[in-house]
């Protein structure tokens, strides 16, 4: 394997061919620009899970689209392709199950904080979402024990604490979503 190159500038297209290496590290594209961070710990995926859980009987239940978690690449633009811990995406009526996904398919995107991850996750991948036109970003910060959220325009994150009530979009059912019992169960047994 040649070893990466981190100092070019990197695309869509060069970062799809190429093969990552085996090492655990989770390996993503930000306007140009690899990043490498370390896998996740389990605290982190015990959130995860939970949240995975809960946000995937919503969208089952009410027949909303499919929910997604890591690792699985979004191609948000010719020189960005991240990897969401948990997504939302419509209904694919016309294309495999096989096939990438892109921006325009996901309606939320969330992440769970890790330390190597916090400054991209809350700013960065967010803004480049945003820009993206994504409809809803979260981060979940496991430390603090809270959901923050924001929409496509939004600069400042609404920040919940004990529940978050929301709907995938205009049309769909209210669903609330009880932080204070998801943390429970993922960080507290």
């Amino acid at each position: 394997m040649p070893p990466i190159d981190s100092d070019s500038r990197w695309t869509t297209e060069r970062f799809l061919a190429w093969t990552a290496p085996e090492d655990g590290n989770r390996y993503e594209l930000l306007d140009g620009e690899l990043l490498v961070t370390p896998a996740p710990t389990l605290r982190h995926q015990a959130v995860l899970r939970e949240l995975f859980l809960a946000v995937h009987h919503y969208v089952a239940t009410n027949d909303l689209g499919e929910c997604f978690f890591a690792p699985l690449d979004v191609i948000v633009a010719d020189d960005t392709v991240l990897e969401p811990d948990l997504l939302v995406m419509a209904h694919r009526t016309t294309r495999s199950r096989h096939e990438l996904v892109t921006i325009d398919e996901l309606c939320l995107a969330v992440e769970v904080l890790s330390p190597s991850s916090r400054t991209n996750d809350l700013r960065r991948k967010r803004l480049r979402l945003q820009r993206a036109g994504l409809a809803a970003y979260w981060v979940v910060d496991p430390d603090a024990r809270t959901l923050l959220t924001w929409d496509t325009t939004s600069e400042v994150a609404t920040v919940h604490h004990a529940t978050v009530t929301w709907r995938l979009h205009d049309a769909a059912p209210p669903h609330t979503l009880d932080l204070a019992a998801l943390f429970t169960r993922a960080l507290d047994r």
